[in-house]
C-alpha cells in the first residue's frame, strides 16, 4: 500500500512542476528593500505594484522608525542591523519619516512610496502558449489526484513510514520558491530558502535568516547545488551556479517531500546554529533609567535545544533564556532591568559563538562607584558595594564579613560574619545613626566552637555608609565595609 502510494505521489510532484514551468502565470509579488542609513532613506522615492512587500534594513548606527504621516503604519524603534517589512495592497501615495531625525511634510528624514497599478506580466514571466500541452497535464493531474485521495482514504492510521526506516519529511518545511533567486534578491521566500539550508550545516555553517541573498547565500546554495548534483561549477550567468533557478528550485521540492533527490539523502533533522536579536526600549535616558528588553531567540529554526545568555552589561547576574529542543519556532522574552547609575552599557545576547548587543546610554545621576584604594568592589544586584577589612589578627583567624542585598528590596542589607564562639562579642554600626547591633562578650566560659552571624539592616534611602564590625571579647578585631546605595 505504501509503495503504491509512492510512486503516484512522486508523479504528482513531477507534474506539478511541469505545470508551474509550462502554464502561464502572473507576475509575482516584488520585494522591495529601502536601506535606512544615519540621516536618510535609500531610495528616498519608490514605486511599486500593489501586493509588493517592502523591507526597510537599518544598515545605520543608530536607531530609527518608520512612519507614516497619515499613520497607517509604523514600525516602531529599528535597531542598527534590524529590519521592518510590510505590504501595501491599496493604490496610494505614502508619506513617511523617522521619528527621531524627521517629521512630517518630508521633513528632515523621510521617504515617498508610490503604490500604482499592477502590470499584466511581468517582464521576465515566460508565456508558454502551447494549450494543449497545459490542458493535458491539468486531465492528468486530476486522475492523479483522485487516486491520490482515493489511497488516503483506503489508509488505516495517519502517519506513512517510508520504506527502509527512513526519517519522515514534512512538506511544510519546503521553502516555497516561486521566482528565480540570486544575489541582490529579498524577501520572505529568501528568508525561507536560507532556513531550509540551514538544516544542514555542511551546506550553510553560517544559518543566518536574514532574507537578504548575499555571498554567504550564494556559498551555501553553490554548496547544496553540488552535493545534490545539480551543478558544480560555471558562473551564475552560464549554469546557473549559486542561482535557485526552476532546476535547483525542483530539487528542493523533491528533496524536503521525499527525504533525498538524486540518490543523496537529506539531513535527518535540523542542526541549525544558534540565532537570536534583541530589541532595547528605551536606549537612553537619565538615571535612574528603566529599560525593558526583548530578546528574540532561535531566529534560524532550529529543533535543537539550546542556551542563551543575556548580559545587562552593568555587573549584574546575566539572564538565562532556554531553548528546549523539539521547539522549532522563534520565541521573545521581555525583562525589565534598570540602570540606577549614568554610564554606557552594552547589553549583549550570546549562545555559542553567537552574539548581538545594543548600547544604552544613560545620563545624569552619579556615576559608576569608584572604590578608594585598598578597597574591593562587588555588584550585588545592581548595588556597588566596595569592601575593606581593617582588623588586626589575634589567636582566632577572623574570616572577612560578606555584606549582601534583598533581591526585591535594594536598600535593605545582610551582613554575615563569623565568631570564636556564638557568645563572643560584637558591635555593628551601620553608618545611618541608627541604633548599633551588638553583642556583649560572654568571657572565657563560653565554648570555643566556631558560630556564625547574620543580622539584617534596612536603610531609610539611598546614600553611601559605612559599616563597621567589630568582634572579640575586647571588639579588637574591627572591619570596615563602604557601601553605596543608588536606586
Amino acid at each position: 500500500m505504501q509503495h503504491s502510494f509512492r510512486l503516484p505521489l512522486l508523479a504528482f510532484l513531477i507534474l506539478v512542476g511541469a505545470l508551474v514551468l509550462l502554464a502561464p502565470r502572473a507576475s509575482f509579488a516584488a520585494q522591495i528593500t529601502i536601506t535606512i542609513t544615519d540621516n536618510q532613506y535609500s531610495p528616498k522615492i519608490a514605486s511599486i505594484a500593489p501586493g509588493d512587500t517592502v523591507t526597510w534594513v537599518n544598515s545605520g548606527a543608530t536607531p530609527h522608525t518608520v512612519t507614516a504621516d497619515n499613520g497607517t503604519f509604523d514600525s516602531g524603534t529599528i535597531q542598527p542591523g534590524q529590519s521592518f517589512s510590510a505590504i501595501f495592497n491599496s493604490v496610494g501615495t505614502y508619506a513617511y519619516y523617522c521619528k527621531s531625525y524627521g517629521a512630517k511634510g518630508g521633513i528632515g528624514m523621510s521617504g515617498v512610496l508610490t503604490v500604482g497599478a499592477p502590470s499584466v506580466m511581468a517582464s521576465n514571466t515566460v508565456v508558454n502558449t502551447n494549450t494543449a500541452a497545459i490542458a493535458q497535464l491539468q486531465s492528468q493531474l486530476q486522475v492523479l489526484l483522485g487516486q491520490i485521495s482515493a489511497l488516503q482514504g483506503s489508509r488505516t492510521t495517519s502517519t506513512v513510514i517510508p520504506s527502509g526506516g527512513s526519517v519522515a519529511y514534512d512538506s511544510s518545511s519546503c521553502p516555497l520558491i516561486g521566482r528565480s533567486l540570486t544575489i541582490g534578491s529579498s524577501g520572505d521566500d529568501v528568508m525561507r530558502l536560507q532556513q531550509f539550508l540551514a538544516r544542514d550545516v555542511d551546506v550553510y555553517p553560517e544559518g543566518q535568516a536574514s532574507g537578504y541573498y548575499g555571498p554567504l547565500t550564494e556559498a551555501a546554495v553553490k554548496r547544496w547545488q553540488v552535493k545534490y548534483h545539480i551543478v558544480s561549477s560555471g558562473t551564475a550567468a552560464t549554469t546557473g551556479y549559486g542561482v535557485v533557478g526552476p532546476r535547483t528550485a525542483a530539487a528542493i521540492s523533491i528533496l524536503c517531500t521525499t527525504g533525498s533527490y538524486a540518490g543523496v539523502s537529506g539531513p535527518t533533522g535540523s542542526s541549525a546554529p544558534v540565532g537570536g536579536y534583541i530589541t532595547v526600549t528605551p536606549i537612553s535616558g537619565p538615571a535612574p533609567l528603566r529599560v525593558n528588553v526583548t530578546a528574540t531567540i532561535n531566529t534560524t529554526h532550529s529543533c535543537t535545544p539550546a542556551t542563551y545568555t543575556l548580559d545587562f552589561g552593568d555587573g549584574t547576574l546575566p539572564q538565562q533564556i532556554t531553548q528546549t529542543g523539539g521547539n522549532c519556532g522563534e520565541s521573545s522574552s521581555t525583562f525589565a532591568h534598570v540602570y540606577p547609575v549614568g554610564g554606557t552599557f552594552l547589553v549583549r545576547l550570546s549562545s555559542g559563538v553567537h552574539q548581538t548587543t545594543a548600547t544604552v546610554v544613560v545620563s545624569g545621576g552619579t556615576t559608576a562607584v569608584i572604590c578608594p584604594a585598598g578597597y574591593q568592589a562587588q555588584v550585588v544586584n545592581g548595588t556597588t558595594v566596595c569592601v575593606q577589612n581593617q582588623g588586626t589578627t589575634t589567636n582566632y583567624s577572623y574570616g572577612a564579613p560578606v555584606v549582601s542585598s534583598a533581591p526585591n528590596d535594594p536598600l535593605t542589607f545582610t551582613l554575615q560574619f563569623d565568631l570564636p564562639s556564638s557568645c563572643t562579642g560584637y558591635d555593628i554600626s551601620w553608618g545611618d545613626g541608627t541604633q548599633h547591633s551588638t553583642q556583649s562578650d560572654g568571657g572565657s566560659s563560653c565554648a570555643q566552637s566556631q558560630s556564625s552571624k547574620s543580622i539584617a539592616h534596612t536603610y531609610a534611602s539611598q546614600g553611601a555608609y559605612t559599616i563597621v564590625l567589630k568582634r572579640g571579647a575586647s571588639l579588637s578585631r574591627q572591619d570596615d565595609i563602604s557601601i553605596t546605595i543608588q536606586i
